[in-house]
């Protein structure tokens, strides 16, 4: 992987420029574009999704040696480096893990919930799924009394929300309401997203499960 941080927040304008100044500098050989626009659920005022992140599959040319290879180029806004970089430097079963460690309800994660957000705020209310395929969107948005009892983490964003809970009291995948983005948690570090958790940091070469 080819990780590339931008601080035009037209990520996929700066995809554009990247792939014109690869190709004329001879390393980009050929590309297919694979799920260019990661897109939220949020409409920007002009009506338009924020896109979240680039992806493009090419063949390129190596400057050293000349070897040629293939490579997936991923772009994203600055803000969003500590998560791309925990997401491209672990293996997809820890990513996995620490995806389902934001349903926990651990008693460091709930102190960062109480700590970063409080009740009574703005939220995005969801399309509630039908079946485990649906996909979430944003039906509305109001306030709730309650606080966020659990986080959701991507690869840009780590973000509280309030999700479902089972007969049994453990919590399900199934999002309720989810914070706006300007209450994200905010991290400048992959030692932050740990810390979020209230985990102790795994250094990249032992992300491996």
């Amino acid at each position: 992987d080819i990780l590339v941080l931008t601080e035009n927040p037209d990520v996929a304008e700066a995809m554009e420029t990247l792939l014109q100044g690869l190709h004329s500098a001879g390393m980009l050989l050929e590309f297919l574009r694979s799920r260019a626009a990661g897109k939220n659920k949020y409409k920007a005022a002009e009506g338009l999704a924020h896109v979240k992140s680039c992806m493009v599959m090419a063949i390129c040319k190596f400057p050293l040696g000349g070897q040629i290879g293939r490579a997936d180029i991923k772009i994203y806004h600055k803000t969003a480096k500590p998560f791309a970089l925990l997401h491209c430097t672990g293996s997809a079963e820890f990513n996995r893990a620490m995806r389902w460690y934001g349903l926990s309800e651990s008693e460091g994660m709930m102190q960062t919930i109480k700590t970063s957000t409080s009740a009574g705020r703005m939220r995005s209310w969801l399309t509630q799924k039908q079946k485990n395929t649906d996909e979430q969107k944003e039906a509305y948005r109001g306030v709730s009394p309650d606080l966020p009892n659990s986080l959701k983490l991507t690869d840009y964003e780590l973000r509280p929300c309030f999700r479902e809970r089972r007969r049994n009291g453990k919590l399900t995948r199934n999002i309720i309401w989810e914070a706006l983005p300007e209450d994200c948690i905010r991290c400048d570090t992959e030692e932050d997203v740990f810390r979020a958790f209230g985990l102790s940091f795994v250094p990249p070469e032992l992300r491996k499960m």
